[in-house]
Order: C-alpha cells, then sequence, then structure tokens
C-alpha cells in the first residue's frame, strides 16, 4: 500500500468492526462518552461535546456516519491520531494506524454528524446503519443510498462517507472534488444528484482514467489530487484599500482582543463556542476567520487585498494588488487586532483597481480556490515560477532563443497549428509577471490605431495627439522598472510643474510638504464641482483650473517650484480633486506621495533649457526619465536597474492582414534588431510636433531594447503577400506544422482516433494539386470535438468541410476531391482519383 494511502486499509476494517454495533448500538455509545471525551483539547474540554440531543443530553443511538465522522473532520492530525488509537484498541483492528491522511474528504465542524435530533422512532438512523452493512458487504446500496437523501442527508456528505468506507468502489464529491472534476469537463455542482446519477457519474470518470484524460488510477488518487490542487491555487482575499499597503503585517482579532487566549484551541469548534461565550455574538464567520488566519494559512500563501461594492442587484470585488505570507501567525495583545502574519507586497500595484465578479464572498477574510482562485490570479498577473513545469519550457525553449537573439519572431504555419497560443507561452515563460502586449491586425488597420494618431477631444471641440496600442506598450515598458520601487506610477505619468503658494519659503509650501498634498489658490470661485463645464472665469485661471482638476492624473509626477530655477520637492500624485474651505486662499488639494523633499536642484538644464514660468500649475517640458533620476539622486536605493532586464513581449495576430507599410510607417526603422534603444533608434514619428512637453517620446520614439515581438500568419491566407522584404528581413521565422500541433489533442478523450483521422486527412491534402503541407489542418480545428460530445461526423460537418472547400475555390472537381478527403477523415477506402 503506497504510504500516501495508508489510511485506506485502517477505515476498511474500522468499518467491518463497526458492523457489529448494527443491532445494538447503547455500548458503542457509552464507549464514545467514556473514552472519547478523553481526547481533550488545550482548554481541557472534549472534542466530541458537540454530539448531544437537542436539548443538550446525551444521545441514546448514534449512526455508524456520524462515528467516523468523529475522526474526519477539522481536526489537527495529531487529535485524529488519538482518535484513531483508541480505535484501534476498542474495535481490536490489526491493521496499523495511519499517521497521513492525503486525500480524504473532511467534514465541516458545524455538520459532522447525521443522526436526526427529531427522530424519535430512529426509523432514519436504521435506514443510515442498513446502508452502512451494504457498503461493508459489498450489496447494492441503491434503495438506502435514494432513502437517505429522501431524509435529508446531504448528497455530497453521503457520497464522502462512502469514499471514507470504499474508495475503491466509491467517488466522493466535496467541494474540492467537484472543483477537480470541473477542470475536466464535469459539471460544477451535482444538486439533484441519485443513485444512479451517481453511478453514471462514477462509470464516466472511470473511463476518462482508462482514456488518461484523467492521469491518475483511482478516486482516492483523484481526491488527493483535488487537495492539492485546492492548495496549490488557493488564494485568501483580505478586505482592505491600498492603505494596506504601507503595513508590513495583516492584522485581525478586534472583537475579541483581552477577551480570549488565542492560543488554547484545537479546533474551530472549540474556538466558536469560546467566542460566542466570550463576546455574545452568534456570528459564526469572525472566530471562523480568526481560525483560518491563525491554522489554514501557510507561510508563502497568496494574500489579496479587496473591496467589496454593490449596485442594485449586483456585486463585485475591487482587487487593489497581492502579497504573500512570509510569517507564521503571533500574538501581540497590546494591539487593536492581535493576531498578525507578517507579508511581503507584490510590486508594481495595479494603477487603478482590478474589477472581479465571479466571486462573491464580502468576509473581510476568506479562502478562494480552483477556477475562481484562477481567475483572480490571472487578472493581477500572479504567476509563479513553480508552476513553469521544465517540461513546458523545455518545449519553447528553441523559440525563446530564436526570439531572444533576433527581437523579432514570425511563427508562420497551415491553419489550426495553434501560433497564437504558443507565441502568449513564450511571452508568458519570458515575463511570467507582465501580460504581453497583444493585437491582431485586419485589413483597416492602420497606423494610428498601432503608432499614433489623432483622437476627439475628450471634454472639448477639436482634436489631439493620441499614443495607439504599440506605443503605449513601449511607454509601460520604459517606466515598469520605475513603477517596482515607485508604484504609485500610472502607466504613462506626466510631469507637472507646481507652484506651493509662489516661490519660497512659505506656510502653505511646510503644509504641503508635512502633510501629503499640494494646494492652489483661486478661491474667489469657490466650490466649482466641474471646471470643463464651467465659463465665468473673470478672474483668470481657467487653464490651471481645468488642468489642477481634470488633466492631472493619479499616478503623474509633480516638481514643486522653488524659485524659477529651483525645485525642492518631486512626488507621485495619490488622489484626486479635492476642495476644502478651510484651506482659505489655497482651498484646491490633491493627496501627493512626496519622494524627496526639502532638497534644492536645478531644473533649467531638464527644462529644455527654460525656468518655470509664474502660473501655478502646468505641463512642465521635464521628461519622466529626467525628474526620477533626480529622485535617485537623493535616494539611489529607489533605482532598480536590474529589472530594466525584464523582458516584454508584444504580440501581433494575423500580422499579414494588415498593410503593413501603412501600419508601421517609419518604424520599420526602429523595429530592426539593430536599432532597438534610444541611442540608434530614435525616429521622427509622424505627429512628432503634436507631442506633449514631458512626454518620453518628445524627442522621438524608440523601441525599448527589452521589447520583443512575435508575428503570427498562416501561410495560406492570401493576405500573405503584404508581408515586403523590409518587413521580412527583420524577422526571424519559424514554421509550426500541423504533426507538431497534434499534442494538442493528448488530453482528450479519443485522442489516438482523433490523431489517426487528422494523419489521414492531411495526408489525403498532400497528394490534392493545388493544395499541399501548408494546407494541411492543424489540431485546434480537431479540438472542436469537445463541443459535439465527441461525435466525429459532427466536427466534419461544422468545421472540417467548410474550410476544406474554402481550399477548393475555383476547383472544376470539388465534389470528388471533397469525398476523397472525407473518406480519408473516415479512414475508408477511397475509390476516387487523387491526381487532380
Amino acid at each position: 500500500m503506497n504510504k500516501k494511502f495508508e489510511w485506506i486499509p485502517f477505515y476498511s476494517e474500522l468499518a467491518e468492526k463497526l458492523l457489529r454495533f448494527k443491532q445494538n448500538r447503547r455500548p458503542l455509545v457509552d464507549w464514545i462518552y467514556s473514552e472519547l471525551t478523553k481526547v481533550k483539547g488545550n482548554n481541557d474540554r472534549s472534542n466530541i461535546d458537540y454530539i448531544h440531543r437537542q436539548d443538550g443530553t446525551h444521545v441514546k443511538d448514534i449512526d455508524p456516519f456520524s462515528v467516523m465522522a468523529i475522526f474526519n473532520r477539522g481536526l489537527r492530525d495529531e487529535k485524529r491520531i488519538q482518535y484513531l488509537t483508541l480505535f484501534k484498541e476498542f474495535l481490536g483492528i490489526e491493521a496499523s494506524g495511519p499517521t497521513t491522511f492525503n486525500g480524504i474528504p473532511i467534514l465541516n465542524n458545524q455538520r459532522a454528524f447525521f443522526f436526526d435530533w427529531n427522530d424519535e422512532g430512529g426509523k432514519k438512523t436504521e435506514n443510515l446503519w442498513e446502508l452502512f452493512a451494504k457498503v461493508v458487504n459489498g450489496e447494492d446500496i441503491a434503495d438506502c443510498f435514494d432513502k437517505a437523501i429522501e431524509d435529508g442527508m446531504p448528497r455530497n456528505s453521503l457520497t464522502m462517507v462512502l469514499f471514507w468506507m470504499a474508495p475503491d468502489r466509491f467517488l466522493g464529491l466535496d467541494s474540492k472534488d467537484r472543483e477537480f472534476l470541473h477542470t475536466v469537463g464535469f459539471p460544477e455542482d451535482y444538486p439533484n444528484l441519485n443513485y444512479s446519477m451517481y453511478i453514471e457519474l462514477m462509470r464516466n470518470v472511470r473511463q476518462k482514467m482508462i482514456d488518461k484524460t484523467i492521469p491518475y488510477e483511482s478516486f482516492a488518487e483523484i481526491s488527493n489530487a483535488a487537495w492539492e490542487l485546492s492548495r496549490a491555487r488557493r488564494i485568501w482575499m483580505f478586505k482592505g484599500d491600498k492603505s494596506s499597503f504601507s503595513q508590513t503585517t495583516l492584522n485581525m482579532g478586534s472583537s475579541a482582543q483581552g477577551k480570549l487566549n488565542f492560543t488554547l484551541f484545537d479546533s474551530k469548534e472549540e474556538l466558536k463556542k469560546a467566542y460566542q461565550k466570550a463576546v455574545g455574538k452568534i456570528d459564526h464567520s469572525i472566530p471562523n476567520m480568526y481560525w483560518s488566519f491563525m491554522n489554514e494559512v501557510e507561510v508563502g500563501d497568496i494574500v489579496v487585498v479587496f473591496g467589496t461594492e454593490k449596485k442594485q442587484k449586483s456585486q463585485y470585488h475591487w482587487l487593489y494588488g497581492w502579497g504573500r505570507f512570509t510569517s507564521e501567525w503571533t500574538i501581540n495583545p497590546s494591539l487593536v487586532n492581535p493576531i498578525q502574519r507578517s507579508v511581503e507586497w507584490h510590486q508594481p500595484f495595479p494603477a487603478t483597481p482590478i474589477k472581479e465578479n465571479s466571486t462573491k464572498n464580502a468576509l473581510y477574510f476568506h479562502k478562494v480556490s480552483g477556477a475562481k482562485a484562477k481567475n483572480i490570479m490571472k487578472l493581477l498577473n500572479i504567476i509563479d515560477n513553480e508552476d513553469i513545469e521544465p517540461m513546458e519550457r523545455n518545449k519553447y525553449q528553441d523559440y525563446i532563443d530564436l526570439l531572444e537573439a533576433n527581437k523579432n519572431l514570425i511563427l508562420t504555419g497551415a491553419p489550426g497549428t495553434g501560433k497564437t497560443y504558443m507565441a502568449k507561452e513564450i511571452a508568458r515563460l519570458m515575463n511570467p509577471q507582465s501580460e504581453p502586449g497583444f493585437v491582431q491586425f485586419h485589413p483597416s488597420y492602420d497606423y494610428t490605431d498601432f503608432v499614433e494618431g489623432l483622437r476627439p477631444k475628450e471634454r472639448e471641440d477639436g482634436f489631439e495627439q493620441r499614443d495607439g496600442v504599440f506605443k503605449t506598450f513601449c511607454k509601460k515598458v520604459l517606466f515598469s522598472a520605475e513603477k517596482e520601487t515607485i508604484h504609485e506610477l500610472n502607466e504613462a505619468p506626466t510631469v507637472w510643474k507646481v507652484s506651493l503658494q509662489g516661490t519660497g519659503d512659505n506656510p502653505v509650501r511646510t503644509d504641503c510638504l508635512q502633510n501629503g498634498y499640494i494646494r492652489i489658490g483661486w478661491s474667489s470661485y469657490g466650490d466649482v464641482e466641474d471646471f470643463d463645464e464651467y465659463d465665468n472665469f473673470n478672474d483668470g485661471g481657467r487653464v490651471v483650473l481645468r488642468a489642477f482638476q481634470h488633466q492631472m492624473k493619479i499616478g503623474d509626477i509633480v516638481v514643486s517650484c522653488y524659485s524659477a530655477k529651483e525645485s525642492d520637492a518631486i512626488g507621485v500624485v495619490t488622489g484626486g480633486y479635492e476642495y476644502k474651505k478651510e484651506g482659505g486662499p489655497y482651498p484646491r488639494y490633491r493627496a501627493v506621495k512626496w519622494l524627496v523633499k526639502n532638497i534644492r536642484e536645478d531644473i533649467v538644464s531638464i527644462n529644455d533649457g527654460k525656468p518655470f514660468t509664474l502660473s501655478s500649475v502646468y505641463r512642465s517640458n521635464i521628461t519622466v526619465e529626467d525628474a526620477l533620476k533626480l529622485v535617485h539622486k537623493y535616494k539611489p536605493q529607489m533605482a532598480m536597474t536590474e529589472s530594466k532586464k525584464q523582458k516584454f513581449v508584444f504580440i501581433i495576430d494575423e500580422i499579414n492582414r494588415g498593410e503593413i507599410s501603412k501600419i508601421f510607417g517609419e518604424l520599420f526603422f526602429s523595429i530592426d534588431p539593430g536599432y532597438r534603444g534610444k541611442e540608434k533608434g530614435l525616429v521622427q514619428t509622424q505627429y512628432q510636433n503634436l507631442i506633449k512637453e514631458g512626454d518620453v517620446f518628445k524627442k522621438g520614439f524608440f523601441v525599448p531594447e527589452n521589447v520583443y515581438i512575435i508575428g503570427t500568419m498562416n501561410d495560406i491566407d492570401r493576405s500573405v503577400e503584404s508581408m515586403d522584404f523590409a518587413m521580412r528581413r527583420r524577422f526571424a521565422w519559424k514554421e509550426v506544422t500541423a504533426d507538431m500541433s497534434m499534442e494538442m489533442l493528448d488530453e482528450l478523450p479519443k485522442a489516438e482516433d482523433l490523431k489517426e483521422r487528422m494523419r489521414s486527412l492531411n495526408k489525403a491534402i498532400l497528394g490534392i494539386r493545388g493544395l499541399g503541407k501548408d494546407y494541411q489542418i492543424g489540431a485546434a480545428y480537431f479540438r472542436n470535438i469537445k463541443n459535439y460530445d465527441y461525435d466525429f461526423d459532427k466536427l466534419w460537418d461544422y468545421h472540417l468541410e467548410g474550410l476544406l472547400r474554402e481550399y477548393l475555390r475555383g476547383n472544376n472537381n470539388v465534389e470528388e476531391i471533397m469525398k476523397q478527403l472525407k473518406a480519408a477523415y473516415r479512414n475508408e477506402p477511397s475509390n476516387t482519383n487523387s491526381g487532380q
């Protein structure tokens, strides 16, 4: 017996020996109350005092599943072993007592029994004993199974207890198992489960194990894999906001501060009861959260800071950022929230909170696992390097090496060979913490979409220069290193000059630097909600007030003007516009995190040779790069030169479908592998004269050295000719063949049959005049069979036939060729002549 499942023979023998009490349960009940009460928690209370009648007195009868639940609930392993040692002695069990409990589904402590308080006649309990006996004796349990559900036994719990007794015959359906099964194509839940449905489900699961769709050989292995998956893909949600990231610990426990010694409890149930007694509250969720924070979190677990918002009938979360727990829990009685764990925050944080609506739990600390956890991890770009299997990395290493050597790579090949998926996987492996840029070209796509162009202004008439998707991506890359230490920066910061009550030392300047904000005046206008809609500027200030209220963005940089030639502080805007009457002559505020202050730095050389002017707020000529150089001069620890080595990938899907010269324009030069970076690759774009002061590309555009471009294209696409030689020579080319894509089918049922049909069809395509290797069909088309319950005829009718007819458009012998190809797909002999 695999040590991982050493509990199986012990549990099986325990069930056999327990059956002797079927006709007389009184000795069993007496033993439970006399001997099992010896297993106590640190507070010297019995761990089985939950077993009682509705009035609190001892039960006189008990069902066998509630007996086994005594050691299959939320206990620490040492307590479980104590119980099993007592059972071994009492029942005379010969099998060795287990020390590990891998894959055993655990009952909630709040519902760890199945007898009915109101079942005075004992009929429900009798049926459970009858069910138990039939399982032990290997008999049919159909009637007893459905009767147990009819009597109120939870369906999923029923499958769990059957699994305890006979994991070779019965599949457990706890939440972890259901989550795992859902990943291989089964439903998320079984609310109407009966025995016939249960049998059919187990039959289908066994078939998937035979087909190797599920890579395990037993229900016990599935249960263990489900448990491991829930741990590997679990995250903890902690309610907070951006202010949480200023702390190095997360704390809780305020509602019981000074009333409980949290170190004394061995189970969630004990903590809950003690909490209710000490605090006088019946809300189970609070002590449950405390227990999870102390006993279920592990060092290295991911924690996500979230907020909850409700609008009408919908509810969703805002995700602010994430980190990892770095310590075990400790108690600091002097704190309002005495239970604490250290946490290390991941940077950079999202520029704005990310909306997430697949989870509904609003508790301030709770666990999310499985697919929902994976979704949150995707939204926050959380990818553990440990999750990237060496085999997977090796599979793409040749492509990665080729891309790193050439900067630009095109994946070309037949349709359906997974080129787009491969490009995304290469990007993920090169930089697990950053989403790649992505765009799909099409015939109407042009330079204004990709590089830059004119777009209508948001709040006034006219047009303005706006960056396209690729230029925006390059800006993001340039500031990625800075955002690792200055995470408040947005993706494309603007540098603003700000005067704080004029020049020199003054009360407003002192107040702003000490308290973390900037203030400007124009108090005579009072509290105006929207200066863009306001047009009564009798005393001036129109440009300044509109810029301060709307154009200045959270994450922009402000440079404080001490004199016409000097700055005394540099900060990042962290808050929106506020009007505060108590500000007197300077009532307009924006929160700022000062990066450096009380300095004296000449700015003329970095401000395009110009001194500051009198205006209170305006876009300076200082670039973000130059502003941050000043910050690093005074705080060199904030310079993250190492992270600039990160590789960022931009994917252009179907690159040949766009008119390349129209889309790239002068970027033909700057994307050349030999002309990357500011020194060698600077080009003047078509709208260069409209780029605003302080823009990192004000003096010209360049592609950063750590930007890598992957293009994908189908060889047979009729627009392939649009790839002119000037572009072709700037890319390395790698073919992805139909045969190389075949591994995409490995995980599917009937994979070998699919592969054989794919080989046969592609071989036939090679023999058709005018087609050839470029027209072979990749495995992505064959994966569509999942949508038709693995019906091969429907795959042909709805996916393959239409594509093949498109290939043969204009051919005079289409129907004969189609018969030949269909016969090949069906692995049938064909009488058709292939020499078309």
